[in-house]
């Protein structure tokens, strides 16, 4: 039997963008993608966890801010928004790279 599919809260780039120029830190930007394609270029401020390594390092996140995963796509922010839900987090969202480009915000 699959897994059921979950309806993620997604944030759009407008959104993200001016949460990062607020300065407030309530929130942590998370690019789960590889570690090459965060060298290569990610969302200002984020870290990477990659979504391999999700599973182990998800609970390091601060349960008190809000999480703000995001991918190429899709699939792998979307992989660790389900292990937030089964982690107990309340504060999350969905975020996908390939809009943040589109929209022309700042790329690190």
């Amino acid at each position: 039997m699959g897994l059921r599919k979950i309806e993620t809260v997604k944030i759009t780039p407008k959104k993200l963008n001016s949460l990062i120029k607020s300065g407030v830190d309530d929130f942590i930007v998370v690019d789960v993608r590889d570690k090459s394609e965060y060298a290569e270029r990610h969302i200002p401020d984020a870290i990477n966890i990659s979504v391999a390594s999700f599973s182990l390092q998800s609970g390091e996140l601060d349960k008190n801010k809000t999480s703000i995963v995001y991918c190429n796509a899709g699939g792998g922010s979307y992989l660790a928004y389900r292990k937030l839900i089964s982690l107990g987090y309340k504060k999350f969202y969905q975020a996908l790279f390939a809009d943040w480009k589109e929209a022309g915000y700042k790329i690190e």
